[in-house]
């Protein structure tokens, strides 16, 4: 414990790197939006935003998905919303951040999910909630949040077993 303070100070400071990038996110931004800009250009200016967004926006997804782990993987919907936000950049204003324009579209993608699994499957969200905190739930929502567990892989266990 002689290191402790330092060391935690350290690793608070490398939590918060700025990532190394070739060009500025709105720079990269722009070469998507226009629309003369060639394909490699654009896949590269793509794939530049994705290596810098991308583990950011995943640690954003696990920690909002932490109590719906059991319907759709973090990683699904870090694609989904990546894909969602380079389908509609020309969308994209400019007034904040185009980090906080993609997290918005996260968080709507996670509720677009959470819609989807509810009104597939017919168990709410309140009944999700229900079973991870080890509340009684009906027999068949039980039954089908088990099967969905089941159906995706995931690295957490479950948090009550069946």
């Amino acid at each position: 414990m002689l290191f402790g303070a330092p060391l935690r100070r350290l690793f608070l400071r490398v939590k918060f790197i700025v990532y190394p990038v070739k060009a500025p996110i709105k720079e990269l931004v722009a070469i998507l939006q226009k629309k003369s800009a060639n394909r490699k250009a654009k896949n590269a200016a793509a794939e530049e935003i994705y290596a810098v967004l991308s583990k950011p926006l995943n640690h954003h997804c696990f920690k909002k998905m932490h109590h719906t782990a059991l319907a759709v993987g973090v990683d699904d919907i870090v694609s989904i919303a990546f894909t969602k936000a380079f389908a509609k950049i020309h969308l994209y204003n400019g007034k904040s951040q185009f980090s906080t324009w993609l997290f918005n579209i996260a968080n709507n993608t996670i509720r677009d999910e959470l819609r989807r699994i509810e009104k597939s499957h017919f168990v709410t969200y309140a009944e999700i909630d229900a079973f991870l905190h080890g509340n009684p739930v009906r027999e068949e929502a039980f039954k089908i949040i088990v099967d969905t567990y089941n159906k995706t892989h995931h690295k957490r266990v479950m948090p009550f077993a069946p």
